[in-house]
């Protein structure tokens, strides 16, 4: 009778450790904005990047946390613009990556070590949709990129009035030789830029639609610069033509105003303090330091 006493007692404190256990896992360690962060998601967040490294071990505690934070910060930044992301969204990302991933091995790796579907979904997929759809909509934003987008109207009217563009900011002449085999830059090609396709759809697209003093009629958005565009020359296959370029509201120093109004509530203070002594600039250091 003692013994079966001892064994029930020995049975409950296992379950409640067990339980303990598992419930620390989901205690809150910090809420930015909306987003909470638990001891699961950094656990979960840590597994996922040893899945990349040789000796498969993973990095310290603070990394995870650190990071998870960096893309809590982004999401709540890309609501503040209206950017939502759906299940439908979501689903169509689980396709696109599952069709065109070049390391099927390492993708494997990373679903076996998710908890759940929610879990691959929420920390590993969800943060490179929003951080593309961040800076898409950064760049095109006229609201975001005011300022620089009506400079560049008001430039773009000057030119069109016979302003001579050596007279404005942001000024150069370039040339474009389509007679001539294009090269691929090595070090563009390790971002993906092309800058040979880039100057043929240029050239295609507008240089070869304009007569030699003629101002293009409308500016050209790129990701990081508005530009005004008039043709000095053109023959067979070769475009000199005049340049002048505003840039864009710069994303980092944009990021770190808009992240200001972004609410913070520490619940696990030593872990803070742990990713602080080992950062000490950044978005994320702003961010915890802030009061």
């Amino acid at each position: 009778m003692i013994n079966h006493f001892f064994s029930l007692i020995l049975f409950c404190l296992v379950i409640f450790a067990i339980g303990c256990g598992n419930s620390n896992k989901n205690i809150l360690i910090i809420k930015v904005g909306t987003t909470q962060i638990t001891y699961v998601d950094v656990e979960t967040k840590l597994n996922i990047e040893a899945c990349y490294r040789d000796d498969k071990t993973k990095p310290e505690s603070w990394l995870g946390l650190y990071q998870l934070i960096e893309n809590s910060l982004t999401e709540e930044i890309a609501r503040t613009v209206g950017i939502e992301i759906t299940p439908a969204m979501m689903a169509d990302e689980v396709k696109r990556v599952d069709k065109e991933t070049k390391a099927p091995g390492i993708l494997n790796a990373v679903k076996k070590v998710c908890p759940d579907d929610k879990a691959y979904q929420e920390i590993y997929l969800k943060p490179r949709v929003i951080n593309r759809l961040l800076h898409y909509r950064f760049s095109e934003d006229k609201t975001i990129q005011h300022e620089p987008y009506r400079k560049a109207t008001d430039m773009l009217t000057l030119a069109k009035s016979g302003k001579d563009l050596k007279l404005l900011d942001g000024y150069e002449v370039k040339d474009i030789d389509l007679s001539k085999p294009q090269q691929p830059n090595p070090e563009l090609s390790r971002f993906n830029l092309n800058l040979a396709e880039a100057e043929k759809e240029l050239a295609e697209s507008i240089l070869n639609n304009l007569q030699p003093g003629q101002v293009y009629r409308s500016l050209r958005d790129d990701r990081y610069v508005f530009t005004i565009i008039k043709l000095l020359e053109k023959k067979d296959r070769f475009y000199k033509y005049e340049v002048v370029t505003v840039k864009k509201v710069d994303f980092d120093k944009w990021f770190d105003d808009m992240l200001r109004s972004i609410r913070k509530e520490v619940y696990q203070k030593d872990k803070i303090e742990e990713i602080l002594k080992n950062i000490s600039t950044g978005p994320v250091h702003a961010f915890l330091i802030k009061p």
